[in-house]
């Protein structure tokens, strides 16, 4: 990729991945940090370590969720969804998109790309780094985050409370 790069490059997953890719769009009222915090809390409820980031071409926020095993992708994605049906979110059509294998995923570091933090903040904008710093920053934060696939595949077999109740 070329810093000054006019075109929009994306991609879409293999059918095996070890990373999943959660859109949040620009209207989508999980923009707010309240809403975002649920979130977050959900997904790390099965042990996923999600990396937030701006995506580029967009004000869309990116979830990037890393495994240290490949899954199939329409597995994942179903796991996903149900981890999100089960939780107290009340999803709306628009809310989330995650992405599967019909889908394109516009590559991360191109510009307008940026590092989020927890609350939705501004930790590094990809334009003013250079390349070879963002690959390695990039890289770095995604393999810190990976997290073994088990708690989310378990998902499509068990038969589990929502989140946040209490079995009594």
């Amino acid at each position: 990729l070329e810093d000054k790069a006019i075109n929009l490059r994306a991609v879409s997953l293999n059918e095996l991945t070890s990373c999943l890719v959660v859109e949040i769009p620009a209207d989508s009222r999980f923009c707010a940090a309240n809403q975002f915090a649920q979130l977050l809390e959900i997904l790390r409820s099965v042990s996923l370590e999600p990396r937030v980031y701006t995506a580029a071409g967009s004000d869309a926020i990116h979830l990037y969720l890393m495994l240290t095993d490949r899954v199939r992708l329409d597995d994942a994605c179903a796991a996903l969804s149900r981890l999100f049906d089960r939780s107290e979110l009340e999803l709306k059509d628009g809310d989330l998109n995650v992405f599967g294998p019909e889908q394109v995923v516009p590559l991360p570091l191109q510009a307008g790309f940026a590092w989020l933090a927890d609350d939705l903040q501004i930790k590094v904008l990809r334009d003013e780094i250079p390349m070879d710093s963002a690959i390695a920053l990039f890289t770095s934060d995604l393999s810190k985050a990976a997290s073994p696939p088990e708690a989310l595949m378990a998902l499509l077999s068990a038969i589990l409370p929502k989140v946040g109740t209490v079995e009594t």
